[in-house]
């Protein structure tokens, strides 16, 4: 039962940030900083594309752990738009969505998909 619960709040909760990539929302989705980094190289439209092909896999805690539990900062791993695999940590602040970092998923027992 827990884990029913679990997937619906993941569900719920990027489905409420996609409905944000959606023109006139009353809650935008904002890129950091450092998602424009110039080693990390992720375009605009590569953030978009992981966002519309990927997977809310769960939340980040304090350390970085993937947890089961809403923490208010969602893992999605999807594709980027040279169809690589790629993770987005996305907060959900008060006003808005903030992409906080944008990476390729180096740790498959972690991700459940790997690059390296």
């Amino acid at each position: 039962m827990e884990k029913v619960r679990m997937n619906r709040s993941r569900n719920e909760w990027y489905s409420q940030l996609l409905q944000a990539l959606s023109p006139n929302t009353g809650k935008p989705i904002v890129l950091s900083h450092h998602i424009f980094e110039t080693e990390r190289c992720y375009s605009k439209r590569d953030i978009a594309s992981c966002l519309v092909t990927g997977e809310c896999i769960g939340w980040s805690d304090d350390n970085n752990q993937i947890v089961n539990y809403d923490t208010g900062e969602a893992v999605i791993i999807g594709r980027d738009s040279s169809d690589q695999q790629m993770v987005l940590i996305v907060a959900n602040a008060e006003n808005s969505y903030v992409v906080i970092t944008a990476f390729p998923p180096l740790d498959e027992r972690k991700y459940g998909c790997s690059v390296a």
